[in-house]
């Protein structure tokens, strides 16, 4: 079903005349296959979080094996280092890789070493003796080490960086999904046609919103709150934005009675989108 929604989805933007730059998928063999052989000129990237995600599991069932529970206190860490190191690589896959593998480096409180003859050093300012000493360093003939190197330079893992390198992710994706659940919950059944119409609904939600700014203080500094994070089960400090705007609904409105009355439509036709659309959704 991926596979189809997947060729169903880009052809129909591309035979509508759209230009479609860059396509954010999860790391699925068949996809990557599908769009090296069909979409050669669509840039297929993936999602830094589903993979930096997926390299938290892997660190979480390493860290359960004998001699491998020094990983616990870095799982963070080496999952959030694979965020920025994308982040910094604007682009350029040999920054992301070296970036990516100096965890490596880091992780034994090594901050400066040489690769391929040249001087490499971390990117965090120097620690202090007192924040060396909170850290709980690595060995590097440990077995916990010898299981991070296998996750850090997994000869898959290092291929798909190249396809990292402009770092997208689907954070936008998964805050439409939230917008459309308000409009067609998951637990009420609707036709296809009101499916549909309850779909636009939430896109031009969703589009107005694209924008939000963030809540400030009586400072004019952005609020910071910190919330519980049920997913990932820690703390986590979030910014707080202004209300959801939802002005589409009166233009929308106002353009379905100026329909209504115009005297040259007729509504007669039970097949009309636009009729089943102002009789049987309810927009609240």
């Amino acid at each position: 079903m991926e596979t189809v929604a997947l060729r169903r989805g880009l052809d129909h933007l591309l035979d509508n005349g759209l230009h479609v730059e860059v396509l954010a998928t999860d790391r699925s063999t068949s996809v990557k296959k599908i769009m090296r052989k069909e979409y050669e000129e669509v840039d297929h990237q993936f999602d830094i979080w589903h993979t930096a995600k997926n390299i938290q599991s892997k660190l979480i069932s390493k860290s359960k094996k004998r001699g491998c529970a020094a990983l616990k206190p870095w799982m963070r860490s080496v999952r959030n280092h694979l965020w920025y190191s994308a982040a910094k690589a604007k682009g350029n896959v040999e920054t992301l890789k070296s970036t990516w593998n100096s965890v490596l480096h880091h992780i034994i409180d090594e901050h400066t070493w040489t690769e391929g003859g040249t001087e490499r050093s971390c990117h965090h300012t120097p620690l202090t003796d007192e924040d060396r000493e909170k850290k709980m360093w690595l060995c590097k003939d440990s077995e916990a080490y010898q299981e991070l190197a296998r996750i850090v330079l997994n000869t898959t893992l290092q291929k798909d960086l190249e396809n990292m390198g402009r770092f997208k992710h689907t954070g936008a994706l998964e805050v439409f999904h939230s917008s459309l659940l308000k409009y067609a919950p998951k637990r009420q059944c609707f036709s296809y046609q009101s499916m549909k119409q309850r779909t636009n609904l939430a896109i031009m939600h969703h589009n107005e919103n694209l924008t939000q700014k963030p809540k400030l203080d009586s400072e004019g500094k952005p609020v910071i709150v910190q919330e519980w994070s049920k997913r990932s089960k820690e703390w986590v400090t979030r910014k707080r934005y202004q209300q959801n705007t939802v002005n589409f609904r009166t233009k929308l409105m106002q353009l379905l009675l100026e329909r209504r009355n115009d005297p040259t439509v007729i509504f007669r036709d039970t097949s009309s989108t636009l009729l089943y659309f102002f009789t049987s959704t309810s927009i609240t």
